[in-house]
């Protein structure tokens, strides 16, 4: 269902075999038959935390795989890599920074760990967990490294969003402007607006989720006792919809190739104004309601508001983003060793470079 925003910086994390990781296992052995570990170079000290060298090599790996895996020949692979990869130290260390801040807050991402685990056991059609662990062994090198990707791409999301999309203001006069500046932007196809209100029952015990059912119930109820739909979502829902009045947005086209089946199913012929009763999933319990209908042409500005938030929201993130990971090195302490370079540098950080190995 409905997606955080996504930010620039933060890489997603997919099942795929890694050129670098292919062979860890092997080389691991390798290494034991060979005789002491070699110490590794380090890349950069970020606060208390250590950046290797091999830290910089594996996500160039990981880079070269996901470009060989859009296609081109391998001579336009290699420019790409060339360039991309001069902000693979930057990357690392606004990680760092991020995750840092993420565990001074003592913010938790196990649950969203768990859950993406079983999404991709269920996307991959892997019968058991076990199953899907065995192939991220085999593909990836190692569980818990994988696992703990996830729970970096979270964390620093979770840090962003609190930290700099919340605190960016777009304003009713912003928007209304660049509607009418740009009309043929809107011109979209029939379909809907949807909201929702969802409670979670993912990774819940027996009783848990009949807790969690009864919530729903209450809500539905509050709904048809006559409670606007967003203050019931603002008072209930779970997720972060919650904080606009459950609103998704609007969704253009075919219900049936834009979303869920299930939802799809729940929506088909609701009028404006309507809800529907509590739709069953395995992680979740939800309520819809079709707050408004477009029937084809441009979009009247209530329903382009999503869409103009987003597109005015991703122009000005990168940015702010940007100004705030300065400030975090400026704050903090990001020693760059010789032979490193990080692009994304303050000029006011209090050590941005070093000439010690």
């Amino acid at each position: 269902m409905n997606k955080v925003l996504a930010i620039l910086l933060l890489a997603t994390v997919v099942v795929c075999p890694a050129a670098a990781q292919q062979a860890a296992p092997a080389q691991q052995a390798a290494a034991a038959q060979k005789g002491p570990t070699k110490i590794e170079q380090i890349a950069a000290r970020v606060n208390a935390d250590i950046i290797l060298k091999s830290d910089v090599d594996r996500e160039i790996e990981l880079m070269r795989y996901e470009k060989s895996q859009q296609g081109g020949d391998a001579a336009q692979i290699a420019r790409e890599l060339q360039e991309d990869s001069k902000d693979v130290l930057r990357n690392l260390i606004d990680k760092a920074l991020l995750v840092q801040i993420a565990k001074d807050a003592g913010l938790s991402a196990e649950l969203d760990v768990q859950k993406t685990m079983e999404e991709l056991r269920v996307d991959k059609k892997f019968a058991t967990m076990d199953e899907l662990e065995k192939a991220i062994i085999k593909d990836y090198g190692d569980v818990d490294e994988f696992k703990n990707d996830i729970r970096t791409k979270f964390l620093t999301q979770q840090v962003v969003d609190h930290e700099v999309i919340g605190r960016i203001i777009i304003t009713q006069e912003e928007m209304r402007k660049y509607y009418d500046e740009h009309q043929k932007e809107f011109d979209k196809p029939a379909g809907v607006r949807v909201s929702e209100i969802t409670v979670l029952i993912d990774k819940r015990l027996p009783d848990q989720v009949a807790t969690q059912r009864k919530k729903i119930e209450e809500a539905l109820a509050a709904v048809k006792k006559g409670d606007t739909f967003a203050d019931v979502a603002e008072k209930y829902s779970e997720v972060s919809t919650a904080e606009k009045g459950g609103d998704i947005g609007f969704i253009a086209g075919d219900l049936k190739e834009q979303v869920n089946e299930d939802v799809a199913k729940a929506l088909e012929g609701l009028g404006k104004n309507q809800t529907t009763d509590i739709v069953e999933f395995n992680d979740a319990f939800t309520i819809f309601k079709i707050t408004d209908k477009h029937n084809g042409g441009i979009l009247s500005y209530e329903l382009a508001q999503n869409f103009i938030w987003n597109t005015l929201m991703n122009k000005l993130a990168p940015d702010k983003i940007r100004e705030y990971l300065s400030k975090l090195r400026e704050d903090g302490f990001v020693d760059v060793k010789a032979g490193f370079v990080d692009t994304g540098a303050s000029s006011k950080s209090k050590k941005s470079a070093s000439t010690t190995p």
